[in-house]
């Protein structure tokens, strides 16, 4: 058994740190939260509501973004690309098909994350021309687009610099200080 008796609460606005030894479950339960991987047993709740995600689609729905250890970018695509690859902007138009994708709003939203996550780029740069520490930036845009409520990092600085991890937390805080709950 991984996780066995785990209990705890995390509000909006606050970090909460999960702290322990390579094994000790720490992904195991994000990924539990994050819809990845179902549980065996236990309950969790949003709210006082009962919550059982059967997919990250279903955390998506409850506001819950995981930003997983291993960055799921697309290195061969744009930013705006990797930021709105589930779900690209759609100009509206009477027809059989619905609409195309609308760039220009895609663009525009993702200057404006970009900006809010302090990476300076371009939306229509390569993403591997990123370091680590941008790609990280750029994962935390990526789910600030789904305007989450819980933001959950699993070990968020591993592949980065002193200086990138001062940036990531700067930036953790601002988020915190904007009313969404971390992990």
């Amino acid at each position: 058994t991984v996780l066995r008796e785990v209990s705890f609460d995390v509000s909006l606005g606050q970090m909460l740190g999960l702290v322990g030894e390579n094994g000790a479950g720490k992904s195991t339960l994000m990924n539990i939260i994050g819809g990845v991987l179902l549980p065996d047993s236990g309950h969790m709740a949003i709210s006082a509501a009962s919550y059982a995600p059967h997919t990250a689609r279903d955390a998506q729905a409850a506001g819950i973004a995981f930003i997983h250890q291993e960055l799921n970018l697309f290195p061969n695509l744009t930013i705006a690309e990797n930021i709105f690859l589930t779900q690209f902007p759609i100009k509206s138009w009477c027809g059989r098909f619905g609409g195309s994708i609308d760039r220009r709003a895609m663009l525009t939203q993702s200057a404006s994350l970009l900006e809010q996550v302090g990476l300076n780029a371009s939306p229509r740069q390569r993403v591997d021309t990123l370091s680590a520490g941008e790609r990280q930036l750029l994962e935390i845009a990526k789910a600030l687009q789904l305007q989450p409520q819980l933001l959950i990092l699993d070990e968020p600085t591993t592949s980065l610099t002193f200086r990138e991890t001062t940036r990531l937390f700067e930036l953790l805080r601002a988020l915190r200080s904007q009313g969404i709950a971390l992990i």
